[in-house]
């Protein structure tokens, strides 16, 4: 069973790995330029994740699985929580110019916590249905759960520290010259 979940886990991978080189691929040959690669990554995040989570999401999403799985919006506070606190300590060790720290707290607290669990749960649910057991719930719907305070928390917190880095980094520059 473990090198099944392995080769599973893998392929999944694997296929994340291949999207992403094709789009390194298109960049390095100038098909896809940066501004390119913001307008994907922008439409991905506000187009083609939530419509994924929506239509999961409303075919399996019940009051009852509400009650059954409630703490997952607070895993969601409580991982990224971590991940501040983790890109904290780290920061306390190793010297970075001062408008970088906030693109390091950012990049580790929301880490990949977007796609890659839905690929991975999708993945490894699909190969053994019989780790969600009797139940007949989606397992994207209950990501669907924990993935609306990661984005809150991502556009409200996130996005605001990697302005504030952005403003520190031109101030540095302009003070420079």
């Amino acid at each position: 069973m473990a090198m099944h979940l392995l080769a599973t886990t893998a392929k999944s991978v694997g296929e994340v790995t291949l999207m992403a080189g094709a789009g390194a691929f298109l960049c390095h040959r100038g098909i896809l330029n940066e501004s390119g690669t913001r307008t994907l990554s922008r439409v991905n995040l506000t187009v083609l994740l939530p419509a994924l989570l929506y239509t999961r999401l409303s075919a399996s999403i019940s009051f009852e699985l509400l009650g059954e799985a409630w703490g997952l919006p607070f895993c969601g506070l409580i991982f990224i929580a971590l991940g501040f606190m983790f890109a904290w300590a780290n920061l306390q060790m190793i010297s970075v110019p001062e408008d970088v720290a906030p693109s390091i707290m950012v990049g580790t607290a929301f880490g990949n916590a977007t796609s890659l669990p839905i690929v991975l749960l999708t993945t490894i649910v699909g190969a053994y249905p019989e780790l969600v057991g009797k139940s007949e719930t989606d397992p994207i719907s209950l990501l669907s759960l924990y993935l609306p305070v990661q984005h809150l928390l991502m556009w409200l917190l996130g996005f605001n520290m990697l302005k504030s880095g952005a403003v520190r980094a031109a101030q540095g520059a302009q003070g420079a010259r």
